[in-house]
């Protein structure tokens, strides 16, 4: 499920906002779909949204689309 960039915009802008986000994204996960975040631009925002357990995203910061094999998780890091 694609979280909209609007969301990952108020990453970071209030403790409020950022449980609101977590909340959405364990919902997406209860629902046993992956929750990808849309519109990162910066390593703080992909940091913040693994601490929202959120582990794929796009945008600026990853580059272009890739196929879910090609992507590395944290903890393979």
């Amino acid at each position: 499920v694609l979280l909209d960039n609007s969301l990952t915009d108020m990453l970071g802008v209030s403790e409020r906002s950022d449980l609101c986000i977590k909340s959405i994204i364990s919902f997406i996960s209860e629902l046993d779909a992956e929750p990808v975040a849309d519109g990162v631009l910066s390593s703080a925002q992909t940091e913040k949204l693994y601490d929202l357990d959120c582990s794929f995203y796009t945008g600026d910061y990853a580059g272009k689309y890739m196929l879910e094999r090609f992507i590395r998780k944290k903890s393979e890091s």
